[in-house]
Order: C-alpha cells, then structure tokens, then sequence
C-alpha cells in the first residue's frame, strides 16, 4: 500500500471514529505513524533480497 492512501485511510477512519476533524499534531503524529510503517517494510524487503541473493 502506498504512503499517501495508507496516511489518507488512516485520516479518514479516525475522523469517522471520532466524529471531528483532526487536530495538527494528530496528522503529524499519523504521517510520523507511516513514515515508520513504510521504513520497515523497506528494511525488511532489503534483509530479505540480501538474505536470498547472498547466498
């Protein structure tokens, strides 16, 4: 899943979760939330294509 629909999802169920807009620091916090989603799953996609290629 891309970054921007990931973020947008996010964004969306909270505001229907809560019945309100989001607060800066609640969208700060949910593109921070992405943003170290999506670096595991990077790191996690190099360990294995090292682990696979290095062999």
């Amino acid at each position: 899943m891309g970054k921007e629909k990931m973020y947008t999802d996010l964004k969306n169920d909270f505001i229907q979760k809560m019945g309100r807009e989001l607060k800066t620091e609640e969208k700060e916090f949910i593109k921070w939330m992405v943003e170290q989603h999506h670096a595991e799953e990077v790191k996690e996609q190099k360990r294995n294509h090292t682990y696979y290629f290095d062999r």
